[in-house]
């Protein structure tokens, strides 16, 4: 049986890695169950990035977490039933861990782009292993620059707005106190007028 794990180590195509990656999902390794939730991840720079798993299988088994790109594969940390943890160097701040396998990253950069592997090996030497694919994008200052503007125009226009719906409101109490205003004269000439031509 050709080995898939052995086999994305050489692989230089992204679609073709992905590809391989899910099919070893499915060939799962007798007596390991391997779950990968969000096997595509997008982040930004400086966020803390968790790469989780889920995983059953007998005994206390040793997780591997790995690295992949373009230079190879870098091991990132290893730990086995909770009690041996070895972080690699440049990790040993950045990276936790948790007891159901998962990993966070913190302040995680452009560096971080990749594919991240995570093999889980039970004590008897079975084992199976899946992928997970990290995008990390720069914050745009051209995308928070536009979102400034847009909230400064609408800012604006709802004061522009308001002051129009103010200015009309007054406009028409003026108006509706001058129409009162001249009816009330109105009626007063007509009374003055009906009482000089009956007195």
């Amino acid at each position: 049986m050709i080995d898939l794990f052995l086999m994305r180590r050489t692989c230089t195509l992204p679609g073709v890695y992905i590809v391989l990656s899910l099919t070893e999902l499915c060939l799962q390794s007798q007596g390991i169950a391997l779950l990968i939730p969000e096997p595509v991840i997008n982040a930004t720079v400086a966020q803390n990035v968790l790469l989780s798993i889920e995983y059953s299988c007998e005994g206390k088994p040793a997780i591997t977490w790995q690295y992949v790109s373009q230079r190879g594969i870098q091991n990132i940390i290893f730990w086995k039933g909770g009690f041996y943890v070895n972080v690699s160097k440049g990790y040993e701040n950045r990276v936790h861990h948790h007891e159901n396998g998962s990993i966070e990253l913190t302040s995680v950069g452009i560096e971080d782009n990749g594919f991240y592997t995570v093999i889980v090996t039970e004590d008897a030497g079975a084992y199976t292993h899946a992928t997970i694919v990290l995008n990390i994008k720069e914050i745009s200052y051209e995308d928070v620059y536009f979102t400034v503007i847009s909230v400064a125009y609408l800012v604006a226009a709802t004061v522009l707005v308001s002051c129009f719906i103010r200015f009309s409101d007054n406009c028409v109490y003026l108006l509706r106190k001058r129409n009162a205003t001249l009816q009330a004269n109105k009626i007063e000439e007509t009374e003055l007028e009906t009482m000089v031509v009956g007195g």
